[in-house]
């Protein structure tokens, strides 16, 4: 369930409102170019708001709303798991651990895993714990230099 995030910039003197790049207008384009053919999806969103992921509801795809924490009511059942939470991989090196290793268990085997982050900025070890579990697929980059989309693919 992913939508608009207010969040405060500070442009020099001024400070701005945006809206975070997991937007509707953004984040549903490239979902339904991303997945839009496949059926019998279950959907994981995590730490959203309502919802961006209705570009891949259908009949015989599942959609559900998680909290971080809650991940691990899914064991390897979710083909793709969605968030608009850049605190994903943040915070002490053992709490990023638990969410990751919450994600790979919860993901099916080739599950992807979808936030928002710029691949590049992730300090050396961040890249190290994501790469234990995941590979990295692609960096999808919006309009704004800040607004990227990494997809990571469940590691076997």
């Amino acid at each position: 369930m992913i939508k608009l995030q207010s969040l405060e910039r500070t442009d020099g003197q001024e400070n701005v409102r945006y809206e975070a790049p997991r937007s509707k207008d953004l984040l549903e384009p490239f979902l339904r170019s991303r997945y839009g053919d496949k059926t019998g999806l279950n959907v994981v969103e995590v730490n959203n708001r309502p919802t961006v992921v209705q570009a891949l509801q259908s009949p015989s795809n599942r959609t559900v709303a998680l909290r971080a924490e809650e991940l691990t009511r899914c064991q390897a059942s979710a083909h793709l798991i969605v968030t608009d939470n850049k605190s994903l991989i943040s915070g002490s090196p053992q709490d990023r651990q638990t969410t990751l290793d919450n994600a790979w268990r919860a993901l099916k085997p080739q599950g992807e895993l979808l936030f928002p982050c710029r691949w590049k900025e992730q300090d050396r070890s961040t890249r190290k714990a994501i790469l234990e579990k995941f590979e990295y697929v692609t960096q999808h980059d919006f309009e704004a230099p800040e607004d990227s989309l990494l997809v990571l693919r469940k590691r076997a």
